[in-house]
């Protein structure tokens, strides 16, 4: 009996031991997320060497982590259309439904296999950006990092207003050096219109995608659709999206060259 209890207490001081040992190494692990702007006074604490270059390096992880995250969690969804689709589609066959043919179900699974590919490879390049960003803030390593943005948005800014603060007026008597910065601001300008027109096609071609793909789910799920539509519509859907937020993100680096470029805080163009 004496014996029990001693195993017994040996028994718990163990457990306790490991207990205090496993709080010790969560605490450890301290989560820091940040916003934008808490992103750029951190990074400027540590390097103002050359506070513009810095900023809009910051900005430039801070964007390619939202469009990482917001690849990932498209991928996430389009691979679990795809898993649901290709069950279905195996159980129509092993039933010897007429409307599914092995090829259909292949298609599925290939469609589902490569979904899998691309969340695996979407995730290591969020952990690598991850990494560069907290190395530009100066974070340690064993410290879990991330953005209080969830979500990847265009930059609100006034292009007519920004365009009448800036001045892109060259003559006979300005330098080389003065019609080399105009030329690259002028390039950066061309760069934001280009991608702001994008914007809104691409915002046009992800909402029709959306339409084409609740309707062949729903088909498929009443066994009315076709397996070979459903498969093209999740491509179609996948590529429309992620146009769409590449687009932001090259419009958002834009905006970030811009200011970096001239020199002046983006915080002032809004609306």
């Amino acid at each position: 009996m004496q014996r029990k209890i001693r195993l017994n207490i040996l028994f718990f001081i163990s457990f306790s031991f490991i207990l205090i040992f496993f709080v010790k190494t969560l605490s450890a692990q301290e989560k820091i997320e940040l916003a934008l702007d808490e992103c750029i006074k951190m990074a400027l604490d540590n390097n103002r060497i050359n506070k513009g270059k810095t900023v809009y390096k910051i900005k430039t992880l801070y964007y390619d982590l939202l469009l990482a995250k917001e690849l990932i969690q498209l991928a996430d969804e389009v691979k679990s259309n795809f898993e649901e689709a290709y069950e279905k589609a195996e159980k129509k066959l092993e039933s010897e439904d007429p409307d599914i043919t092995q090829q259909d179900v292949l298609k599925l699974k290939l469609g589902l296999v490569g979904s899998k590919d691309e969340l695996n490879g979407l995730e290591h390049d969020k952990k690598e950006i991850n990494e560069s960003l907290k190395y530009k803030l100066g974070i340690l390593g064993n410290k879990i990092f991330d953005i209080k943005s969830k979500r990847l948005k265009q930059e609100k800014i006034d292009l007519k207003k920004v365009e009448g603060n800036i001045d892109l007026t060259l003559s006979n008597k300005s330098s080389f050096k003065e019609k080399e910065e105009i030329f690259r601001i002028t390039k950066v300008f061309l760069k934001i219109n280009k991608a702001n027109d994008s914007i809104k096609t691409a915002r046009e071609a992800r909402k029709v995608s959306r339409g084409l793909l609740v309707t062949n789910l729903a088909n498929f799920d009443f066994g009315i659709g076709e397996a070979k539509d459903l498969f093209e519509s999740l491509f179609i859907y996948r590529r429309s999206v992620k146009n769409y937020l590449t687009k932001i993100h090259e419009y958002n680096i834009a905006v970030a060259e811009l200011s970096y470029e001239t020199g002046k805080d983006s915080d002032n163009w809004g609306y």
